[in-house]
Parts: structure tokens; sequence; C-alpha cells
């Protein structure tokens, strides 16, 4: 067996980032599976690309096996590897190449941009997907409408690759597989349970999780030999599939209907405006052979105004060796501050989770220093649906939205937030929690009664029942920079409901900028009245997400209803500074 040369071979760095221990089945993807049970009845495998798949090994004829995922997959002599190998011995006559297009820490968003670059160009006859464990943070629609993207992406190749997904096992026995699950299914996609096979082997032989892997989910090489003896083992009962054309292979709907991004592409911003230039890259990592270069903020970089045409973008930086922050736009409005530097990691992508309108958008990407110094900020890639194919921007584009979206940019330069003091929260729980995770249905607990009410201030004198029968009552929070550690306050970090309140004094009626770190589930009720949901996945708890407080002129009630469920059980809000917002002592 032969490895392609590329950009993914070779690699053995293998690393783990810190996201939410669970994932959320809500109405959404309840709504979802009823859709996907009300389609047609169908055999699991994708017949069409196994088929040709075998029928190839055969004949005696060359495939190509490409194998994308995060650092599970990239693992140099690991799983997919393995599998590749497995498949080059069975078919001694056969030539099996094999691309190791993993990158660790990665999961399907970034995955739909990195189709073309990493897997396409290679002419797969086989591609092996492996993204359950990193898509564990994203939100259900987005992660469902990425792997959707994925598989009809390649199904519209001339000659459509079989297609396996690869579900990772984790110690939670939580390895986020349901979406994926879904999706397979519908889609008539093997789906191989590497949870299952791990704990059937554990059975049989006594192994014990940690002679298998190295951590809550990374395989030893024992554990890459059971995956792919496992996955080799699903794929030859179906060497003998009945022959098929393309013309046969059945067009399904799609779960997320018209939403798919079918021509992501990582972009190469190699062009030098307002102080950003774009140099090639001099670091020395293993992470580089993924980058060519990256455009560069220089000391005196401004703001980069970028039109751009579609229904989604992201930014893929370099982060190692950078400095500060870059705050993201588009047209005008904040999405995000994403962090230049990370003294622990190498590169980060983020993508809007949300789809645009279809049209010219303009994507605004402000440099912010810290103490004094300026912003040291890396592009790697622009990630945007393919801009060849975009029209012509409209006269009015420019007349309008160029316009009015370069002038909010500028007046959002220089925004700063205030964090609200620990001190200044009242807070009342644990409560629920009784359901052995009650992680994965957080609402339940969310939505019961248990006796406060969202409204005015908090009876302070109330003495409530809580988490395993315990009296609970309102206390002022701890915490530290503004973090209310609720985890160190009540010993629990993946269960049970806190209630929040704070006053914040407004100048005027209005809408008022907001952000919100929480472990992790959370609503937000002003004035009696509900302003705000996050009970998805959102990242890392402690990455703040933007939200609007509908405030009146004088003192508002804020209610904050927090549900753990990443280990951690806490919250930190701050407050957009300069718009005269007071919070009541």
């Amino acid at each position: 067996m032969q490895a392609i040369s590329g950009s993914h071979q070779g690699l053995h760095r293998m690393s783990y980032l810190t996201r939410p221990a669970f994932f959320v089945r809500f109405l959404s993807l309840f709504l979802l599976l009823a859709i996907s049970s009300n389609a047609i009845a169908a055999p699991e495998q994708d017949s069409y690309g196994l088929y040709h798949f075998f029928q190839k090994l055969r004949n005696n004829q060359q495939v190509n096996v490409v194998a994308i995922g995060g650092s599970i997959t990239q693992a140099g002599t690991g799983w997919s590897k393995m599998s590749a190998d497995l498949i080059a011995k069975a078919y001694p006559n056969a030539q099996v190449k094999f691309v190791n297009a993993g990158i660790s820490g990665t999961g399907s968003n970034l995955g739909i941009f990195r189709l073309e670059r990493d897997v396409i160009q290679y002419q797969p006859d086989l591609v092996l997907v492996e993204f359950a464990v990193n898509d564990g943070g994203a939100p259900d629609k987005a992660c469902i409408r990425n792997l959707e993207s994925i598989i009809v992406r390649l199904r519209q190749l001339p000659k459509p690759p079989a297609i396996v997904f690869v579900q990772a096992a984790s110690k939670s026995g939580d390895g986020h597989h349901a979406r994926h699950n879904l999706v397979a299914k519908h889609h008539r996609v093997m789906s191989v349970d590497m949870q299952k096979a791990i704990a059937d082997h554990m059975s049989k032989t006594g192994a014990t999780w940690d002679q298998l892997f190295s951590d809550q989910v990374h395989p030893r090489t024992a554990g890459h030999e059971v995956y792919a003896q496992t996955l080799w083992q699903r794929m030859q009962a179906y060497e003998q599939l009945p022959a098929m054309t393309i013309k046969e292979q059945p067009k399904l709907p799609n779960l997320s209907g018209e939403d798919l991004i079918l021509d992501g592409k990582m972009i190469t911003p190699d062009f030098e405006m307002d102080g950003w230039v774009y140099k090639q890259e001099s670091i020395n990592g293993w992470w580089m052979q993924f980058f060519q270069g990256s455009l560069q903020s220089g000391d005196k970089a401004g703001t980069l105004h970028l039109p751009f045409y579609g229904r989604t973008m992201g930014l893929w930086l370099l982060i190692k060796e950078g400095r500060g922050k870059v705050r993201l736009l588009v047209d005008g409005h904040y999405l995000k501050d994403a962090s230049a530097f990370r003294p622990d990691w190498y590169y980060g992508a983020y993508i809007h989770p949300q789809l645009f309108d279809q049209g010219w958008h303009v994507l605004s990407i402000i440099p912010l220093g810290v103490n004094d110094q300026p912003a040291i900020a890396r592009i790697g890639y622009l990630l945007l649906e393919d801009q060849s194919k975009a029209p012509a921007p409209s006269p009015e584009f420019w007349k309008t939205t160029w316009i009015e979206s370069r002038a909010k940019a500028d007046a959002l330069a220089k925004l700063s937030w205030d964090v609200i003091p620990v001190e200044s929260w009242q807070v009342i729980g644990p409560f629920g929690g009784d359901h052995p995770t009650p992680w994965e249905q957080p609402l339940v607990d969310m939505n019961k009664d248990f006796g406060i009410k969202l409204t005015g201030q908090p009876d302070t004198n109330q003495l409530l029942t809580g988490y395993q029968g315990k009296s609970v009552t309102w206390q002022q929070a701890k915490g530290l920079n503004g973090w209310v550690d609720l985890k160190a306050m009540y010993g629990l970090k993946d269960r049970g409901v806190t209630y929040a309140h704070v006053q914040i004094k407004a100048p005027a009626d209005g809408k008022y900028e907001a952000r919100i770190s929480a472990d992790y589930f959370t609503y937000i009720t002003v004035n009696g009245k509900r302003a705000h949901e996050m009970i998805e996945g959102h990242g890392s708890p402690h990455n703040p997400v933007p939200m609007v407080l509908p405030l009146k002129a004088g003192v508002n009630d804020v209610w904050l209803t927090i549900h753990a469920g990443s280990m951690g059980y806490g919250f930190l809000m701050d407050l957009q500074a300069d718009r005269g917002l007071e919070i009541v002592k």
C-alpha cells in the first residue's frame, strides 16, 4: 500500500480541545428524526459507492482512500492507516493509496471548506469521515447541515466515492453520535459505532479503558487496532453488492432543505490592504503543513472591509504567536471577538453557525491590541463559498450596504465591555438533577416550576427544596473576575438548575449589546419576558456569546436560568461599555 504524498501524511501529533461533555437532543432534532422516519425505507449501505469501490479492488485497480477528521484520525499510524493496510492485505494485487486528512481539533464546520483541498483533489474511491467527537459543541442545525453538505458534495462528483462515518468512542459513553447517525441513516451512509465495538472488546477480552485509550477519547495503538478491525469487518459484509450504475443512485431529500454549502473553499488572502500584508510563514511547526502563509496585521493595521458573496463566512487563524483579538462583524453587526493568540494551541477556526441571506455582504475585521500594544493577527484562510461563481455586486450594494457597514464597523471598533461583578448577582439552587444524565436533556429541569417567579426582585426569604431534597435559599454569588463559580459553590459540575438575578439601570429605552459566557444551557429573562436562549451547543463555556438586552429606562430585572453541562457550571455576563448602564447595588 502506498500513501499519497500531501500535506497530511505522516502525522503523529494528537491533541484534544476542551469541549462540552454532552450534546443536546432537542425539539429540532426530534423533528428531523420524524422527517427521517418518513423517508423511503432503504438498506444502510451506500450501494453505488461501495459496489464500485469493491469492484475496483476485485479488478486489481488502484483505489484512493481518504480519511478526514480530527486528532483521532490525524494519528499517523492510527485506525485510518491501519484500515487502509487491512484493505491492501485483503487485495494484494490492487494498489491502495491512502491520504490522512485528519487535522487535530477540527470538526465538520471546517470540513465543508476543506473538502476540495484535502479530499476531492485526490479523486477518492472511499472517504472515511470522523467528526462526531469534535462536533460535540456544535448546534444541531449547523451540525446536520455540515454533514449533509459533505455527503451531497461528494456524491455530486463525476465518480462519487463510498462514504463511511466512523463514530469514535468516549469514556463518558457519549460520543455525540446521534446527529451523525441520523444523517447517515437518512442518506444511506454506513455508520460504524466504535463505542459499541470498544465495549464489546472490553467485555470479551477483559481489557480496560486505560489499556486502549490515552485519555477520554484518544486511542492507544490497541484501541486503534480495534477501530480498524471493526471498520473493515463492517465493510466486508458489503463486498458482494449487486451491480449498480450512477443513474440508479437514489435521490434523497435533504434534512436541511436548500441550506447546504456545496462549494465551500479555503481562500488564500494573498493581498495587501489597510496595513495588512500577506507573508509566507517562518514558523517551523507541524501545524504549518496546513497553511501556506497568512495575512498579517502590522503595527498600524486598520479595519479590513471585505465584500463577499454567499450565506456563510469564517476565518482560519494562526494563533500560536499572535497577540490580542480580531473583532468580526458582518454588515455592521457584531459577531465575535476571536482570539489571535493562544499559548497552548496553534490555529483557530471561527465559522458563523447561522446562515446569512443569499447575496453580497461586508465582512469587517478589526484588530484589537492588548496592553497598549497592537494586535498581531494572522489569517491563514478566508472560509467562504466559491466567489468565482458570484454575480457582480449591484450599484445599490456599494451605495448602501458597503457604506453603512463600514460606518457601523468603525463605530464599533472601540467597543469595550464591562463585566458584571460577581457580588452583584443573587443566586439560588441547585434544583433538579435527579436524572442519571441530566445534561443530555436539560430542558426537562429548566422548564420545571421549582417555585421561582422570574419577574421583579427575588423573595430573599424563600426557603425551597433543591437537589437531593436539600433546603436552598438566596445567597450572594461567589467567584472570581466576573465568573460566578457555581461548581465551587455547590460541588456539582454536570447537573442542576440555578436561578440568578441582577438589576441593571438603563438611561433610556433601547436594545443594549451584551455577552454571556455560561456552562452551559441558559435562559435570559428581562422584566418578565424571555430575551435569549442558549439551549444547544455553543462551544467552550468561556467563549462569550453576543446577545441583545431589551431594556427600559430605569431599573430592569434580569434573570438567568442556568443548567450545568460541560463540567464547569458557572456564568459571566458583560455589558457594552459607554452606554450609560449601571448595576444596581
